[in-house]
């Protein structure tokens, strides 16, 4: 059994290579099976999400890749699709404070 070398990382194969393409560099990577790795295992990891397929993972991944193609399109695409959506919720609790009281009031009314 492989296990990414910290805790919470999971047990699994897709686990140990997680933890290494965003903790050492690009330089020690195999390009053309992390290549493949990714382009096989990212629907699956869409699907049905480890614990570590978070937007902070999806963009060291990104951060510590080599410029020379490795990166699928459908990474990047969900990268933006990971901004667009903080930016929604940044601008959700921005407005949502204002009406906050607004809300409370509604959900437990003064006695």
């Amino acid at each position: 059994v492989r296990r990414g070398a910290c805790v919470g990382w999971g047990s699994n194969l897709d686990s140990a290579r997680a933890h290494v393409v965003v903790n050492f560099s690009h330089y020690y990577w195999p390009l053309e099976k992390v290549k493949v790795w990714l382009q096989e295992r990212w629907p699956v990891w869409c699907h049905d999400p480890p614990p570590w397929f978070t937007p902070r993972w999806r963009q060291n991944l990104v951060a510590y890749a080599p410029l020379a193609g490795v990166i699928p399109a459908c990474v990047y695409e969900h990268i933006e699709r990971d901004k667009a959506l903080s930016q929604r919720r940044m601008t959700f609790k921005k407005h949502s404070g204002s009406h906050g009281s607004v809300l409370q009031s509604m959900i437990m009314p003064e006695a």
